[in-house]
C-alpha cells in the first residue's frame, strides 16, 4: 500500500509539473505576442539576441525548463515532452548549442550530484556539480560525511538509500531479495571485469607529493594523478583477490569533452566483443562538488584510523527516452553492491543516485558508474576509498563465483 501511494505521490508530482511548464510556456508566448505588438519587435528581438550570445543564459533557460542540462548532444537526449518544450521555443531551440559548448568549457556533465536533496546531512548550501573551480588551498575545501538522515525523498529499505531522480518507481526491498544473475563461470580464462573512464582527465585536489600539470579545472592527462590512477589500483585489488581485470586507461574525454561518452561506448563493445567472458563493467568518475556559496565540498569518511573519500554509485535509466529495457538489473546490482560495503564499511558508501540519462549501462546487466570522492578530495584519499570498495566487491563477486 505504501510503495502504491508513493507512486500515486510521485506522478502527480510530475504531473503539476508538467502543468507548471505548460503555463509558463503560454505565458512567455503571450509576453513575446505583446511585445511584438507594443514594440515592433525590437525589444523583443534585443532580448532574444542577447539569450542567443549568452551561453549562461542559455543553460539556465534549459535547466529551468527541462529541470536539468542533458548529458552530451542534447537532442538526443531528450524525451518527448521535452523535444516538444524545445520545438516551441525559439529561445530554447537556439540555445541548444550555446549550452553544449558551455558544458564542454566547465568540463562538468551537467546533471545535478544529488547532494541538494532533503534529508542528507548537509546543512551547507545546495551542492550541484557546475561549474568546478579549482581549490587554491586546504582552507577553501570543506570535508563532510554525507549520509542519509530521514527516509525523505529516498526509495529505501535494508540500509540502501537511492535518491531517485527519474519518474520512474523502484522497489528496492523486492530488488533485494534475489541477488542479479550476472552468469559468472567459475574458473574462466578470460577476464571477468571491465574498468574504464568516459572521463578520464578527472582529478583531484593536490595536495603533497600528489602534484601534476593541469589540463583544465580539476583535470590532467598524468594518469599517474587521475582517476585512471585510481582504476589502476582497483585494478591491482581485484586481481590480488584473483579476478581477472581488463583496465582501459584511454582518455575518452581529452582533447575534446564533447563526445566522451560516444567514445567510451565503442571502447566497451570492443572490449566486449574481444573478451565475452566480461560480466562486471565499472565506469570511474570523481564527482565535483560546489555549494551555492562556492564552497568546495569533499565527501570523507574515517575508516580503521584512515581518511578516506566516499564513494557513490550512480545507475541510469531508460526516463530519458532512450532505450535501456533491463536498467534495473543494473539497479539489483547495485542494491547488493552497497549492502555489502555497508555491512563491511559502514559510512564509505554516499546513498546512491538514479538518474535519467543511461551513461552506457545498456550494454550490460552488471554495469555500474562509480563517483570516488569529489575534486576537494586528495588523491591518496581517493586510493584508500577504492581500496576498501575493491576488497567488498571481490568478496561478493568471489561470492558469485568471481575467480
Amino acid at each position: 500500500m505504501q510503495e502504491r501511494m508513493k507512486t500515486a505521490r510521485k506522478k502527480s508530482r510530475q504531473k503539476a509539473r508538467r502543468l507548471r511548464r505548460t503555463g509558463a510556456l503560454a505565458m512567455a508566448f503571450l509576453v513575446m505576442m505583446v511585445l511584438s505588438q507594443t514594440t515592433g519587435g525590437g525589444i523583443l528581438r534585443k532580448c532574444l539576441g542577447n539569450a542567443m550570445d549568452s551561453g549562461v543564459i542559455s543553460k539556465a533557460i534549459l535547466g529551468a525548463e527541462l529541470g536539468y542540462v542533458p548529458e552530451g548532444e542534447l537532442s538526443a537526449q531528450l524525451t518527448a515532452w521535452e523535444s516538444l518544450v524545445l520545438s516551441q521555443s525559439a529561445v530554447l531551440r537556439a540555445g541548444e548549442a550555446a549550452a553544449v559548448s558551455l558544458q564542454e568549457s566547465e568540463g562538468q556533465p551537467g546533471a545535478a550530484s544529488g547532494l541538494d536533496k532533503p534529508g542528507s546531512e548537509s546543512p551547507a548550501p545546495a551542492a550541484t556539480q557546475a561549474p568546478s573551480p579549482v581549490p587554491t588551498s586546504n582552507a577553501q575545501v570543506k570535508a563532510r560525511t554525507f549520509l542519509p538522515i530521514s527516509s525523505t525523498n529516498y526509495d529505501q529499505a535494508d540500509g540502501v538509500y537511492i535518491f531517485n531522480r527519474t519518474s520512474q518507481a523502484v522497489n528496492v526491498a523486492e530488488l533485494s531479495q534475489t541477488p542479479p544473475d550476472l552468469q559468472i563461470q567459475k574458473k574462466t580464462e578470460g577476464p571477468q571485469v571491465l574498468i574504464v573512464h568516459t572521463h578520464g582527465s578527472e582529478a583531484y585536489h593536490p595536495e603533497g607529493e600528489d602534484q601534476y600539470t593541469p589540463t583544465g579545472e580539476a583535470r590532467t592527462t598524468d594518469a599517474n594523478h587521475n582517476v585512471v590512477r585510481v582504476g589502476e589500483e582497483l585494478t591491482k585489488v581485484l586481481e590480488d583477490n584473483g579476478i581477472s581485470v581488463v583496465h582501459d586507461v584511454t582518455l575518452h574525454d581529452y582533447p575534446s569533452y564533447r563526445g566522451s561518452y560516444e567514445r567510451s561506448v565503442e571502447s566497451v563493445k570492443a572490449y566486449l566483443k574481444k573478451y565475452p567472458t566480461i560480466r562486471v563493467i565499472f565506469d570511474l568518475h570523481r564527482d565535483a562538488l560546489v555549494g551555492t556559496d562556492g564552497a568546495i565540498y569533499k565527501p570523507v569518511t574515517t575508516i580503521d584510523g584512515e581518511q578516506v573519500a566516499q564513494v557513490m554509485l550512480v545507475m541510469g535509466s531508460n526516463d530519458g527516452g532512450l532505450s535501456h529495457p533491463n536498467w534495473k538489473e543494473n539497479v539489483r546490482f547495485a542494491i547488493w553492491l552497497q549492502k555489502r560495503i555497508n555491512a563491511e564499511y559502514p559510512t564509505l558508501a554516499r546513498p546512491m543516485s538514479l538518474r535519467t540519462s543511461r551513461y552506457n549501462q545498456q550494454l550490460s546487466t552488471g554495469s555500474l558508474l562509480i563517483e570516488v570522492g569529489s575534486h576537494g578530495n586528495s588523491l591518496q584519499e581517493a586510493l584508500g576509498a577504492i581500496r576498501l570498495f575493491g576488497k567488498a566487491l571481490s568478496g561478493l563477486l568471489k561470492e558469485w563465483g568471481a575467480g
